[in-house]
């Protein structure tokens, strides 16, 4: 954790010029282009990429570092309307039919995935 802190704050250091170095997870990242800079040094420096659910809610320094410091969340239905669809009707449907979500970072081309998911 500690080494995560550190270097987000060398990232915000290089990118704004603080008066008070104490206050660097109060910086305002309200400008697209300094919270550009800053967050894709840090997905850069961490190899962890930020959800675009998670980069709207980003709107300081320390609220990366939350993100940074938190859990991953690593279940790939969560934010997708028809696996959210599925879970809540899941005691009505009959037992063959599931949710089976197509997650980008395996790779499986779509031609593939039916042979991959049987």
């Amino acid at each position: 954790p500690d080494e995560i802190k550190n270097k987000i704050h060398d990232i915000v250091q290089k990118h704004v010029k603080l008066t008070d170095k104490n206050k660097w997870m109060d910086v305002k990242l309200t400008d697209p282009k300094l919270k550009f800079e800053i967050l894709r040094d840090c997905m850069s420096l961490t190899d962890r990429n930020i959800p675009n659910l998670e980069l709207n809610s980003i709107e300081t320094v320390g609220d990366a570092v939350k993100f940074y410091l938190g859990e991953e969340k690593k279940d790939p239905r969560i934010g997708h309307p028809v696996a959210a669809w599925f879970m809540e009707n899941e005691d009505k449907l009959p037992p063959n039919m599931t949710f089976i979500p197509y997650v980008k970072e395996f790779g499986v081309k779509k031609e593939d995935r039916r042979k991959i998911q049987k």
